[in-house]
Protein backbone atom coordinates (compact mmCIF):
# COMPACT_ATOMS: atom_id res chain seq x y z
CA UNK A 1 0.00 0.00 0.00
CA UNK A 2 1.48 3.34 -1.11
CA UNK A 3 0.72 6.46 0.89
CA UNK A 4 1.75 10.08 0.67
CA UNK A 5 3.79 11.89 3.26
CA UNK A 6 0.81 13.72 4.71
CA UNK A 7 -1.03 10.49 5.51
CA UNK A 8 2.13 8.99 6.98
CA UNK A 9 2.58 11.98 9.22
CA UNK A 10 -1.04 11.80 10.33
CA UNK A 11 -0.99 8.07 11.09
CA UNK A 12 2.46 8.24 12.73
CA UNK A 13 2.13 11.56 14.54
CA UNK A 14 3.17 10.01 17.85
CA UNK A 15 6.44 8.81 16.31
CA UNK A 16 7.07 11.84 14.10
CA UNK A 17 6.15 14.51 16.64
CA UNK A 18 9.64 15.16 18.03
CA UNK A 19 11.56 14.91 14.77
CA UNK A 20 10.09 17.88 12.91
CA UNK A 21 11.77 20.37 15.25
CA UNK A 22 15.26 19.04 14.57
CA UNK A 23 15.18 17.74 10.97
CA UNK A 24 15.87 20.44 8.38
CA UNK A 25 14.56 20.39 4.77
CA UNK A 26 16.97 19.43 1.99
CA UNK A 27 18.75 22.33 0.24
CA UNK A 28 16.99 21.76 -3.11
CA UNK A 29 13.56 22.29 -1.53
CA UNK A 30 12.22 18.94 -2.78
CA UNK A 31 9.60 16.98 -0.94
CA UNK A 32 12.07 14.22 -0.08
CA UNK A 33 12.69 15.79 3.31
CA UNK A 34 9.14 14.85 4.34
CA UNK A 35 9.82 11.19 3.77
CA UNK A 36 13.25 11.31 5.40
CA UNK A 37 12.10 12.96 8.58
CA UNK A 38 9.17 10.59 8.93
CA UNK A 39 11.43 7.57 8.56
CA UNK A 40 14.11 9.04 10.79
CA UNK A 41 11.53 9.69 13.44
CA UNK A 42 10.50 6.05 13.28
CA UNK A 43 14.13 4.86 13.41
CA UNK A 44 14.88 7.21 16.28
CA UNK A 45 12.02 5.94 18.32
CA UNK A 46 12.56 2.30 17.40
CA UNK A 47 15.08 1.69 20.19
CA UNK A 48 12.54 2.94 22.74
CA UNK A 49 9.81 0.49 21.67
CA UNK A 50 9.59 -2.55 23.99
CA UNK A 51 10.62 -5.88 22.49
CA UNK A 52 7.75 -8.04 21.28
CA UNK A 53 7.98 -11.51 19.78
CA UNK A 54 5.16 -11.16 17.23
CA UNK A 55 4.91 -9.95 13.60
CA UNK A 56 4.32 -6.21 13.22
CA UNK A 57 3.65 -3.52 10.65
CA UNK A 58 6.42 -1.12 9.63
CA UNK A 59 7.02 1.84 7.34
CA UNK A 60 9.79 1.21 4.75
CA UNK A 61 11.16 3.85 2.37
CA UNK A 62 11.59 2.93 -1.30
CA UNK A 63 12.52 5.73 -3.65
CA UNK A 64 10.12 8.57 -2.80
CA UNK A 65 7.34 6.33 -1.49
CA UNK A 66 6.71 5.02 1.97
CA UNK A 67 5.27 1.50 2.08
CA UNK A 68 3.29 0.31 5.06
CA UNK A 69 3.58 -3.47 5.21
CA UNK A 70 3.62 -6.43 7.52
CA UNK A 71 7.03 -7.98 8.19
CA UNK A 72 7.38 -11.53 6.94
CA UNK A 73 8.78 -14.02 9.44
CA UNK A 74 10.25 -11.33 11.68
CA UNK A 75 9.40 -10.20 15.14
CA UNK A 76 9.90 -6.73 16.52
CA UNK A 77 12.86 -7.99 18.57
CA UNK A 78 14.77 -9.37 15.58
CA UNK A 79 13.86 -6.39 13.41
CA UNK A 80 15.22 -3.98 15.98
CA UNK A 81 18.46 -5.93 16.21
CA UNK A 82 18.89 -5.81 12.43
CA UNK A 83 18.12 -2.10 12.19
CA UNK A 84 20.05 -0.74 15.16
CA UNK A 85 23.25 -2.83 14.72
CA UNK A 86 25.04 -0.94 17.47
CA UNK A 87 25.10 2.30 15.46
CA UNK A 88 23.68 5.71 16.23
CA UNK A 89 19.91 5.94 15.76
CA UNK A 90 20.20 8.88 13.40
CA UNK A 91 22.70 6.91 11.29
CA UNK A 92 20.13 4.14 10.93
CA UNK A 93 17.73 6.51 9.18
CA UNK A 94 20.40 7.85 6.85
CA UNK A 95 21.54 4.33 5.98
CA UNK A 96 17.97 3.25 5.21
CA UNK A 97 17.48 6.33 3.06
CA UNK A 98 20.49 5.34 0.99
CA UNK A 99 22.60 8.34 2.03
CA UNK A 100 25.23 6.14 3.67
CA UNK A 101 25.97 2.41 3.54
CA UNK A 102 25.84 0.20 6.59
CA UNK A 103 29.27 -1.17 5.66
CA UNK A 104 30.81 2.30 5.84
CA UNK A 105 28.96 2.93 9.10
CA UNK A 106 30.39 -0.24 10.60
CA UNK A 107 33.90 0.71 9.49
CA UNK A 108 33.46 4.19 10.93
CA UNK A 109 32.28 2.71 14.22
CA UNK A 110 35.32 0.42 14.35
CA UNK A 111 37.65 3.34 13.63
CA UNK A 112 35.88 5.43 16.26
CA UNK A 113 36.29 2.69 18.87
CA UNK A 114 39.97 2.31 17.94
CA UNK A 115 40.52 6.05 18.41
CA UNK A 116 38.68 5.93 21.73
CA UNK A 117 40.95 3.09 22.89
CA UNK A 118 44.10 4.94 21.84
CA UNK A 119 42.98 8.17 23.48
CA UNK A 120 41.97 6.37 26.67
CA UNK A 121 45.39 4.71 26.97
CA UNK A 122 47.39 7.87 26.25
CA UNK A 123 48.54 10.07 29.10
CA UNK A 124 49.58 13.70 28.72
CA UNK A 125 51.99 15.18 31.24
CA UNK A 126 54.72 17.78 31.47
CA UNK A 127 55.95 20.83 33.28
CA UNK A 128 56.76 24.51 32.90
CA UNK A 129 59.98 25.86 34.44
CA UNK A 130 60.82 29.52 35.05
CA UNK A 131 63.72 31.00 37.01
CA UNK A 132 65.60 34.08 38.16
CA UNK A 133 69.41 34.05 38.17
CA UNK A 134 71.75 36.48 39.93
CA UNK A 135 75.54 36.33 39.75
CA UNK A 136 77.10 38.94 42.11
CA UNK A 137 80.13 40.78 40.71
CA UNK A 138 79.35 39.24 37.37
CA UNK A 139 81.92 38.83 34.59
CA UNK A 140 81.57 36.95 31.32
CA UNK A 141 84.00 34.33 32.59
CA UNK A 142 81.99 33.91 35.79
CA UNK A 143 78.80 33.53 33.79
CA UNK A 144 80.38 30.80 31.67
CA UNK A 145 81.68 29.06 34.78
CA UNK A 146 78.21 29.23 36.33
CA UNK A 147 76.45 27.81 33.23
CA UNK A 148 74.41 31.02 32.91
CA UNK A 149 75.77 33.00 29.99
CA UNK A 150 72.67 35.03 29.16
CA UNK A 151 70.36 34.98 32.17
CA UNK A 152 72.00 37.07 34.83
CA UNK A 153 69.64 39.40 36.67
CA UNK A 154 66.55 38.48 34.72
CA UNK A 155 63.38 36.41 34.99
CA UNK A 156 63.55 33.70 32.38
CA UNK A 157 61.41 30.99 30.89
CA UNK A 158 63.52 27.86 31.00
CA UNK A 159 61.55 25.17 29.23
CA UNK A 160 58.11 23.73 28.61
CA UNK A 161 58.10 19.94 28.57
CA UNK A 162 55.23 18.00 26.95
CA UNK A 163 54.98 14.22 27.16
CA UNK A 164 52.53 11.91 25.41
CA UNK A 165 52.82 8.28 26.46
CA UNK A 166 51.03 4.98 26.49
CA UNK A 167 52.36 2.45 28.98
CA UNK A 168 52.88 -1.17 28.04
CA UNK A 169 50.04 -3.47 29.02
CA UNK A 170 50.25 -6.75 30.91
CA UNK A 171 50.45 -9.04 27.88
CA UNK A 172 53.52 -11.00 26.85
CA UNK A 173 53.75 -9.02 23.61
CA UNK A 174 52.76 -5.67 25.09
CA UNK A 175 53.62 -2.41 23.37
CA UNK A 176 53.56 1.29 24.20
CA UNK A 177 55.29 4.52 23.30
CA UNK A 178 56.64 7.77 24.69
CA UNK A 179 57.04 11.14 23.02
CA UNK A 180 58.56 14.04 24.96
CA UNK A 181 59.25 17.43 23.45
CA UNK A 182 61.00 20.47 24.91
CA UNK A 183 59.95 23.98 23.94
CA UNK A 184 61.71 27.18 24.98
CA UNK A 185 65.25 28.50 25.49
CA UNK A 186 66.59 25.39 27.28
CA UNK A 187 65.44 23.13 24.46
CA UNK A 188 68.53 24.00 22.45
CA UNK A 189 70.73 22.55 25.23
CA UNK A 190 69.52 19.08 24.25
CA UNK A 191 71.08 19.37 20.82
CA UNK A 192 68.91 16.62 19.33
CA UNK A 193 68.30 18.76 16.23
CA UNK A 194 69.03 22.17 14.75
CA UNK A 195 65.51 23.44 15.44
CA UNK A 196 66.57 25.67 18.33
CA UNK A 197 63.70 26.24 20.76
CA UNK A 198 61.81 23.07 19.78
CA UNK A 199 63.56 19.76 20.38
CA UNK A 200 62.62 16.09 20.73
CA UNK A 201 63.85 14.70 24.02
CA UNK A 202 62.32 11.22 23.88
CA UNK A 203 60.53 9.44 21.05
CA UNK A 204 60.55 5.67 21.25
CA UNK A 205 58.44 2.56 20.85
CA UNK A 206 58.33 0.59 24.10
CA UNK A 207 58.00 -3.18 23.64
CA UNK A 208 57.97 -6.38 25.67
CA UNK A 209 58.98 -9.82 24.40
CA UNK A 210 58.19 -13.08 26.27
CA UNK A 211 61.79 -14.01 26.96
CA UNK A 212 62.43 -15.21 30.51
CA UNK A 213 60.79 -12.80 32.95
CA UNK A 214 60.10 -10.38 30.08
CA UNK A 215 62.54 -8.52 27.84
CA UNK A 216 61.97 -4.77 27.51
CA UNK A 217 62.88 -3.16 24.20
CA UNK A 218 63.04 0.54 23.33
CA UNK A 219 63.58 1.69 19.75
CA UNK A 220 64.04 5.36 18.92
CA UNK A 221 65.39 8.29 20.95
CA UNK A 222 65.79 7.76 24.71
CA UNK A 223 67.68 8.99 27.78
CA UNK A 224 71.08 7.64 28.73
CA UNK A 225 70.26 4.76 31.13
CA UNK A 226 72.74 5.77 33.84
CA UNK A 227 73.87 8.85 35.76
CA UNK A 228 73.14 10.47 39.13
CA UNK A 229 71.19 13.27 37.43
CA UNK A 230 68.86 13.37 34.47
CA UNK A 231 68.05 16.05 31.96
CA UNK A 232 64.64 16.83 33.48
CA UNK A 233 65.07 19.12 36.48
CA UNK A 234 61.92 17.69 38.05
CA UNK A 235 63.85 14.50 38.82
CA UNK A 236 66.96 16.16 40.24
CA UNK A 237 67.77 17.51 43.69
CA UNK A 238 69.06 20.83 42.33
CA UNK A 239 68.17 23.33 39.64
CA UNK A 240 71.65 23.46 38.10
CA UNK A 241 73.24 20.35 36.70
CA UNK A 242 76.38 18.81 38.12
CA UNK A 243 79.87 18.79 36.63
CA UNK A 244 79.57 15.03 36.28
CA UNK A 245 76.38 15.41 34.27
CA UNK A 246 78.31 17.53 31.76
CA UNK A 247 80.63 14.61 30.99
CA UNK A 248 77.84 12.29 29.88
CA UNK A 249 75.82 12.18 26.67
CA UNK A 250 72.15 12.85 27.42
CA UNK A 251 70.09 11.39 24.56
CA UNK A 252 70.83 8.38 22.36
CA UNK A 253 69.25 7.19 19.11
CA UNK A 254 69.21 3.43 18.79
CA UNK A 255 67.88 0.31 20.48
CA UNK A 256 67.91 -0.54 24.19
CA UNK A 257 67.20 -3.82 25.99
CA UNK A 258 66.12 -4.10 29.64
CA UNK A 259 65.98 -7.32 31.61
CA UNK A 260 65.23 -7.99 35.26
CA UNK A 261 67.37 -10.86 36.52
CA UNK A 262 65.74 -10.79 39.95
CA UNK A 263 63.99 -8.42 42.32
CA UNK A 264 67.43 -7.06 43.22
CA UNK A 265 69.33 -7.04 39.91
CA UNK A 266 68.45 -5.58 36.51
CA UNK A 267 70.56 -4.98 33.43
CA UNK A 268 70.35 -2.63 30.46
CA UNK A 269 72.30 -2.82 27.20
CA UNK A 270 72.02 -1.47 23.70
CA UNK A 271 73.50 0.18 20.67
CA UNK A 272 73.20 3.71 19.29
CA UNK A 273 74.22 5.38 16.05
CA UNK A 274 76.71 7.55 17.92
CA UNK A 275 77.49 9.13 21.28
CA UNK A 276 76.13 12.45 19.96
CA UNK A 277 72.76 13.69 21.10
CA UNK A 278 71.80 14.70 17.54
CA UNK A 279 69.06 12.39 16.32
CA UNK A 280 70.11 9.91 13.60
CA UNK A 281 73.70 11.22 13.49
CA UNK A 282 76.58 8.83 12.89
CA UNK A 283 79.95 8.86 14.59
CA UNK A 284 82.94 10.41 12.89
CA UNK A 285 83.96 6.94 11.71
CA UNK A 286 80.79 6.52 9.65
CA UNK A 287 77.73 4.33 9.90
CA UNK A 288 79.74 1.17 10.59
CA UNK A 289 81.04 2.49 13.93
CA UNK A 290 78.24 2.15 16.45
CA UNK A 291 78.12 3.25 20.07
CA UNK A 292 77.52 0.55 22.68
CA UNK A 293 76.36 0.98 26.24
CA UNK A 294 75.40 -1.11 29.26
CA UNK A 295 74.29 -0.60 32.85
CA UNK A 296 73.73 -2.81 35.88
CA UNK A 297 71.58 -1.86 38.88
CA UNK A 298 71.53 -3.60 42.25
CA UNK A 299 68.95 -2.82 44.94
CA UNK A 300 69.75 -4.34 48.32
CA UNK A 301 66.82 -6.40 49.66
CA UNK A 302 65.53 -6.20 53.23
CA UNK A 303 67.40 -9.40 54.06
CA UNK A 304 70.71 -7.48 54.05
CA UNK A 305 69.84 -5.76 57.29
CA UNK A 306 71.29 -2.28 57.72
CA UNK A 307 72.29 -2.26 54.03
CA UNK A 308 68.70 -2.58 52.86
CA UNK A 309 67.74 0.27 50.59
CA UNK A 310 71.24 0.60 49.14
CA UNK A 311 71.17 1.10 45.39
CA UNK A 312 74.25 0.67 43.21
CA UNK A 313 74.42 1.51 39.50
CA UNK A 314 77.37 0.97 37.18
CA UNK A 315 77.34 2.12 33.56
CA UNK A 316 79.65 2.05 30.55
CA UNK A 317 79.51 3.62 27.08
CA UNK A 318 81.96 3.45 24.19
CA UNK A 319 81.54 5.06 20.80
CA UNK A 320 82.11 8.17 18.76
CA UNK A 321 80.53 11.57 18.54
CA UNK A 322 79.92 13.13 15.15
CA UNK A 323 83.05 15.27 15.50
CA UNK A 324 85.55 13.22 17.52
CA UNK A 325 87.44 9.99 17.73
CA UNK A 326 86.51 7.29 20.22
CA UNK A 327 85.08 8.37 23.55
CA UNK A 328 84.34 6.28 26.65
CA UNK A 329 82.20 7.01 29.71
CA UNK A 330 82.30 5.11 32.98
CA UNK A 331 79.84 5.81 35.76
CA UNK A 332 79.41 4.39 39.25
CA UNK A 333 76.73 5.72 41.56
CA UNK A 334 75.56 4.54 44.95
CA UNK A 335 72.75 5.64 47.27
CA UNK A 336 73.61 4.73 50.85
CA UNK A 337 71.40 4.18 53.89
CA UNK A 338 71.98 6.30 56.99
CA UNK A 339 71.09 5.95 60.62
CA UNK A 340 69.61 9.46 60.63
CA UNK A 341 65.89 9.61 59.97
CA UNK A 342 64.98 11.46 56.74
CA UNK A 343 68.63 11.75 55.64
CA UNK A 344 69.77 10.27 52.33
CA UNK A 345 73.30 10.35 50.89
CA UNK A 346 74.87 9.34 47.62
CA UNK A 347 78.19 9.25 45.78
CA UNK A 348 78.74 9.51 42.02
CA UNK A 349 81.94 8.86 40.06
CA UNK A 350 82.05 10.06 36.45
CA UNK A 351 84.96 9.30 34.17
CA UNK A 352 85.30 10.30 30.51
CA UNK A 353 88.13 9.49 28.15
CA UNK A 354 88.27 11.46 24.90
CA UNK A 355 90.88 9.72 22.80
CA UNK A 356 90.97 12.43 20.14
CA UNK A 357 91.69 15.23 22.62
CA UNK A 358 93.89 13.06 24.86
CA UNK A 359 91.83 14.22 27.83
CA UNK A 360 90.86 12.15 30.84
CA UNK A 361 88.09 13.93 32.72
CA UNK A 362 86.93 12.74 36.12
CA UNK A 363 84.46 14.19 38.61
CA UNK A 364 83.49 12.91 42.05
CA UNK A 365 80.19 14.06 43.47
CA UNK A 366 78.81 13.71 47.00
CA UNK A 367 75.08 14.24 47.54
CA UNK A 368 72.94 14.64 50.65
CA UNK A 369 69.22 15.28 51.12
CA UNK A 370 67.43 15.94 54.40
CA UNK A 371 63.64 16.05 54.61
CA UNK A 372 62.88 18.78 57.14
CA UNK A 373 59.10 18.45 56.82
CA UNK A 374 56.49 17.16 54.41
CA UNK A 375 56.95 20.31 52.33
CA UNK A 376 60.58 21.33 52.93
CA UNK A 377 63.74 19.49 51.83
CA UNK A 378 67.36 20.65 52.07
CA UNK A 379 69.79 19.31 49.44
CA UNK A 380 73.56 19.62 49.16
CA UNK A 381 76.11 18.66 46.50
CA UNK A 382 79.90 18.81 46.59
CA UNK A 383 81.98 18.05 43.48
CA UNK A 384 85.65 18.03 42.65
CA UNK A 385 87.86 16.77 39.85
CA UNK A 386 89.33 17.71 36.52
CA UNK A 387 87.80 18.61 33.15
CA UNK A 388 89.72 19.68 30.05
CA UNK A 389 92.95 19.66 32.09
CA UNK A 390 91.50 22.22 34.53
CA UNK A 391 90.94 21.52 38.23
CA UNK A 392 87.32 22.14 39.20
CA UNK A 393 85.30 22.37 42.40
CA UNK A 394 81.61 23.08 42.88
CA UNK A 395 79.43 23.48 45.98
CA UNK A 396 75.65 23.65 45.74
CA UNK A 397 72.94 24.06 48.40
CA UNK A 398 69.24 24.04 47.54
CA UNK A 399 66.08 24.50 49.60
CA UNK A 400 62.96 22.98 48.03
CA UNK A 401 59.53 23.91 49.30
CA UNK A 402 56.08 22.99 48.05
CA UNK A 403 54.01 26.10 48.66
CA UNK A 404 51.36 25.38 46.01
CA UNK A 405 49.92 22.11 44.77
CA UNK A 406 51.85 20.72 41.78
CA UNK A 407 54.44 23.51 42.07
CA UNK A 408 58.07 22.94 43.05
CA UNK A 409 59.68 26.06 44.53
CA UNK A 410 63.43 26.07 45.07
CA UNK A 411 66.16 28.50 46.06
CA UNK A 412 69.72 27.54 45.16
CA UNK A 413 73.18 28.87 45.94
CA UNK A 414 76.16 27.59 43.96
CA UNK A 415 79.89 28.31 44.20
CA UNK A 416 82.18 27.25 41.34
CA UNK A 417 85.96 27.47 41.34
CA UNK A 418 88.65 26.46 38.90
CA UNK A 419 92.40 26.85 38.51
CA UNK A 420 93.64 29.92 36.66
CA UNK A 421 92.30 33.44 36.18
CA UNK A 422 88.63 34.35 36.59
CA UNK A 423 88.34 31.31 38.77
CA UNK A 424 85.31 31.96 40.99
CA UNK A 425 81.60 32.35 40.38
CA UNK A 426 78.78 32.75 42.91
CA UNK A 427 75.28 32.06 41.66
CA UNK A 428 71.86 32.47 43.27
CA UNK A 429 68.87 30.94 41.50
CA UNK A 430 65.14 31.02 42.32
CA UNK A 431 63.09 28.49 40.39
CA UNK A 432 59.45 27.51 40.02
CA UNK A 433 58.33 24.34 38.22
CA UNK A 434 54.66 23.53 37.66
CA UNK A 435 54.02 19.87 36.83
CA UNK A 436 50.86 18.53 35.24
Amino acid sequence: MDVDAGECAKDSKKVVRESFSIWKPLPDGSGLDKYLRIFLAFATSLADIPNHNAPFWVWELTGLKLHYKKTAGKTLTTYKQEIIMNVNKWTVGLAAAGLVSLASVAQAQEAKETVKTLVASTTVSGYVSASYTWIPGVTQAAQTLAHSDSRNDRIALDVVSLTFASAKGDGEWAAGYKIQAWLGPDASTLGTSSDGDVQIKNAYIDLRAPIGSGLGIKVGVFDLPFGMEGTDRTGNAHYSHSLGYDLEPTQLTGIQFDYKLSDAVSITAGAANSASTTINSNGSGGEDRKTYFAALTFKAPDSLGFLKGTELTAGYLNGQTSSSADVSNIYVGIALPTFVTNLKVGVALDFKQDYGANNDDQITGIYAAYKVSDKLTANARVEFGETAAVDRESYTATLRYQMWANVLSQLEYRLDTKSGANSTANTVIANLIYSF
